[in-house]
Formats: C-alpha cells, structure tokens, sequence
C-alpha cells in the first residue's frame, strides 16, 4: 500500500461517487474509475454496489477501509517513532539483511519505502537465500540480520537477540482424490484425528511433496515424517510454495504447509486440511540481529519489521 491508495478509497468511501471523489482529488474521472477497478481485481471481489443513487460500500469495503486505515496509523507510528529515535542513535552505514524467497513483496518494498525515506546515509540492501543459507551467511558475517524461522535457530551466537514477529500453523493437505482412492469417507478421516495424536496408518506410503534442503519447509515435513514414521514411497521436491499446493490439490502427493502461504496460495477445493495442536506443526517468524554497538538501532529497526509483519501478515484484506 502507498499513501495513494489510502487517499483515494477513503475519498470514495466518503463521497460514494466517483465525480465528486475525483474533483476533490484533482484528478480525471477515468483515472479513478481505474484504480477502482484495479483494486478490485486486485482484491478479487467488488467494492461497491453501483446504481443510479452513487456508490454503496459493499462488505469487502468496509474491511479494506478498515485495513487502510490501520496501514495508516502504522505509517504515522513509523515517522513518530523514528522521529524520536533518530537523533540519538549511533547508526551504522549499511544493513544487509537476509529474507526468505517466500517473504512477502509487501513488506520488502514497504520496508524499503520507508526506511530510506528516512534514512537516505544507510544502505538496505537484501540478500535472499532458504532458512539454512541465510543462518550460514549469519554466522559468517555476510548479513547483520534476517528473517528466519526458529524451525532450525537453535545454535545462534549468544550476542544474537530475536523478536518474534508471527506464529502460524502448520497444515497437512491431503487430496479428495487420495481418500477416495484409499476408500476413506471424510467423516472417518476426520475421526482419525485427536488433539493429542494423529493416526497416520492409512497414508502412510504416500508421496510427500515438500520444499528443498534450504528451506525450514523441508525440516518441518522432515520432523513430521521421523515423528509420525509415515514411510513416504517417495518425496518430491519443489521451490515454489504454489506448485507444492497445486500438486496435492490434483492428488500428486501430500503436503505440510502453514496457513499463510495457504491462504495466498491457489484454492484448495477438493482437499481435506488437517492440522495437530503441537511443536511439529508449528510454524514461527523471527526477525534475529546481533547485539553490537548499534544495538539501539537495530532494537528500533526489529521493532519496526515486527509491525509492519504483523499489520501484512494480519488476516486483513490484501
């Protein structure tokens, strides 16, 4: 989101019609009628009921109404906060930070966005790699933070400080197709599961399809196979969270993957989710730094990664 995008809906929330939003805005009636239409595409459904009367805000509407404005009072956070802290803060010359090729787009160039806008005299500058690659470079001292997951962080140097920034859980994807093959009524497979203990005998020797080496995917689904002793006739390897999701849809295999890439990911229709309340099927987001002699510098930065992940992390409407 950019300041734009909250000027201009909250200039047709107000008004319900576009003339007279655009007038207000200064700006042509079709340019409007096309962000209009762009943010409804982009957000899948309809914003508002048109009629003769002007523009009625439909339900969606409101949610990304109140979306956009908790996005702006972040922002008004952020400048504050910065503010307030700028001035005495001994500030190093350039950051390299590491991310996950699954890192949200929104908050790397919100990220960006903001944090040069402020500091023009620091370098950002992002290197991307799996869980295992960018704790490597950590380690190293090739990058001086990174957003990682705690799947595989348990040996960092003792002048390392984290600050969670999402928990999400981890679920199980199992295809129609696959049970309808098994001749599993889906009531029964549900009862197959407790809170405590999942029977995984019916699907064992299945595929697993899974991420590579260098990503915390792959521990997650690895630790889930030594616990449950599933005994996979095979494992498939995939780097894009998207074609893991579509090959389980089509019964190509089974599949763990947190709710949040699940949500963003292809529809799910014909597949059962399954998930298990304990540490294997858990999922959390940790931004981690090192503790030197921009140690308030950097406890301001991962205070602002935190928000900023949990504002675009949130369930509100992308």
């Amino acid at each position: 989101m950019n300041n734009r995008d909250y000027l201009y809906f909250s200039m047709l929330f107000n008004e319900r019609n576009i003339t007279k939003a655009s007038e207000k805005l200064y700006i042509s009636q079709p340019a409007l009628s096309s962000f209009l239409k762009k943010t409804e595409n982009d957000l899948g459904g309809n914003l508002f009921i048109r009629s003769k009367d002007g523009l009625t805000p439909t339900k969606l509407a409101l949610n990304y109404m109140d979306y956009l404005k908790k996005r702006n009072a972040l922002d008004e956070s952020f400048y504050k906060n910065l503010s307030e802290n700028n001035s005495f803060l001994d500030l190093p010359k350039k950051i390299n930070i590491g991310i996950t090729p699954w890192m949200s787009s929104n908050i790397l160039s919100t990220l960006y966005q903001k944090f040069s806008k402020k500091y023009s005299d620091i370098n950002l500058n992002f290197i991307e790699g799996g869980d295992y690659v960018l704790k490597d470079l950590y380690l190293m001292g090739k990058i001086d933070c990174f957003i990682g997951t705690d799947v595989i962080f348990d040996k960092l140097p003792s002048n390392t400080s984290s600050v969670k920034l999402n928990d999400d859980n981890i679920n199980m994807v199992v295809s129609k197709y696959i049970l309808d093959k098994l001749d599993m009524t889906y009531e029964r497979y549900n009862n197959v599961f407790s809170p405590y203990k999942i029977n995984l005998g019916l699907l064992r020797n299945q595929t697993i399809i899974s991420g590579p080496k260098s990503q915390s995917i792959h521990t997650i689904t690895n630790n889930i196979i030594d616990y449950y002793e599933l005994t996979p006739k095979s494992i498939e390897y995939f780097s894009n969270y998207e074609n893991i999701l579509s090959f389980a849809k089509f019964g190509m295999g089974i599949t763990f993957m947190p709710e949040y890439y699940i949500k963003r990911g292809p529809s799910l229709d014909n597949c059962i989710l399954f998930i298990e309340g304990n540490q294997h099927f858990k999922y959390i987001s940790k931004f981690y730094y090192k503790n030197t002699k921009y140690k308030l510098f950097y406890d301001n930065f991962a205070n602002t990664v935190r928000l900023l992940f949990k504002d675009l992390i949130s369930d509100s409407v992308l």
